[in-house]
């Protein structure tokens, strides 16, 4: 009985241990900008904003890890620019002043084709870690990708930024290492009221 119990915890330790590591970290992402009802993307350095160092990797960026050295996503006009930086499992997106002051347009940013390596592959839910956003930002999300919308409001000096936590959906073996330790739970349970009888 014992051999069995250490065989079902080193079961579970393992499993554990290579289901830890769920990631979007290498993943090649697309990223689209709106403003308004105009559905030209802003993100595409074909259509202008888009700083040089970014134009070679925009509208589709690999995510890299979280240095903050990199922003896959970048735009800039006379009012104001974005970073979005993606990282293994978070999101943050900010909006900072160029020019003075003022009133932000209505923006939709879309992330797509987000790929999960080390897990099952989708986003199972997203968590806000911060919001300076006048009004917050909205946020759906599919298996696949995210949606954040802000409304328009005002925009100071230092801008406003959200940062986002990525849920994976749980693996299979995350399921299988709890249904392993609640058997060996009960097989322990029934084998100590055995032995005490």
């Amino acid at each position: 009985m014992r051999r069995l119990a250490v065989g079902f915890v080193v079961l579970a330790l393992l499993l554990v241990n290579a289901s830890a590591y769920a990631t979007i970290e290498g993943d090649t992402i697309a990223g689209t900008l709106n403003f308004g009802a105009n559905t030209t993307n802003f993100f595409d350095p074909a259509n202008g904003g888009v700083p040089a160092v970014n134009s070679g990797i925009q509208p589709a960026a690999v995510v890299t890890s979280a240095d903050g050295a990199f922003v896959e996503f970048e735009y800039l006009n006379g009012f104001s620019g974005f970073h979005v930086d993606v990282d293994a499992s978070t999101v943050s997106i900010n909006q900072f002043l160029v020019g003075s002051p003022g009133r932000a347009n209505n923006w939709d940013i879309w992330i797509n084709d987000i790929d999960w390596s080390g897990g099952p592959g989708g986003i199972a839910g997203v968590s806000t870690i911060s919001d300076t956003f006048t009004g917050g930002l909205g946020v759906a999300f599919t298996n696949n990708s995210l949606h954040f919308s802000f409304a328009g409001g005002q925009l100071n000096t230092g801008g406003a930024t959200a940062v986002y936590q990525l849920t994976p959906i749980p693996e299979p073996s995350a399921v299988v290492v709890w249904s392993l330790l609640g058997v060996l739970g009960i097989t322990i349970g029934c084998w100590r009221r055995r032995r005490s009888r």
